[in-house]
């Protein structure tokens, strides 16, 4: 079986990102708390009942809900939601740096296009970022057209790729196009750093 996990190591943290941690003093983008939990409950409550569970869950949300689901019942609440995002408003973090490593098989995967694309939620309001892992699988996300590495706070949707010379894939869908793979990123979140272990069997 073919399996990805996304997690956190803070001594490998000190290893590979060392001071990259330190948020950006761009502008913080306009994000309207309550607007997005709204946009989110109507994009994913598919029973109406009001709360977000299991299925309804994006891949951005379920790594949110590890930070905003304050009662850990499994279930995110309009609230939660714009409470938590409502937090990251008032740090006032216009971008993370976000250093990471991928590996693939236990060993560092070079050449891979890593893409953090926002929750369709937050589309308008974060950029999407992106970064290619060097020899030793390590990758600064940035911003496109950023003259500094670094990401937006907000959640998403993490998508790992690897091109052949022909231009084909080489890594599994589930890594890339069926991407289930979500990441939050603010200041209090990873604060060890990230690190994307992909397995081929």
């Amino acid at each position: 079986m073919i399996r990805a996990h996304l997690w956190l190591s803070a001594g490998l943290a000190l290893a590979i990102v060392g001071c990259s941690r330190r948020p950006s003093r761009m502008e913080a983008p306009r994000l309207d708390p309550e607007e997005v939990a709204a946009r989110a409950m109507e994009r994913y409550d598919t029973n109406g009942d009001g709360r977000l569970s299991g299925g309804e869950l994006s891949p951005g949300l379920r790594a949110f809900a590890k930070t905003a689901d304050k009662d850990k019942d499994g279930i995110l609440t309009e609230a939660e939601i714009a409470e938590r995002l409502a937090a990251c408003v008032a740090s006032r973090v216009g971008l993370q740096q976000w250093g990471g490593v991928v590996l693939l098989d236990g060993r560092p995967l070079p050449g891979a296009t890593v893409r953090f694309i926002p929750d369709p939620v937050l589309e308008g309001v974060v950029e999407p970022a992106m970064g290619r892992s060097d020899a030793q699988g390590f990758v600064d996300l940035r911003i496109e057209g950023s003259r500094v590495p670094g990401v937006r706070p907000g959640f998403y949707r993490v998508e790992v790729s690897k091109k052949d010379a022909a231009d084909r894939e080489t890594l599994p869908a589930r890594y890339n196009a069926d991407s289930e793979l979500g990441q939050e990123v603010g200041r209090d979140v990873s604060r060890g750093g990230w690190k994307l272990e992909l397995h081929s069997r």
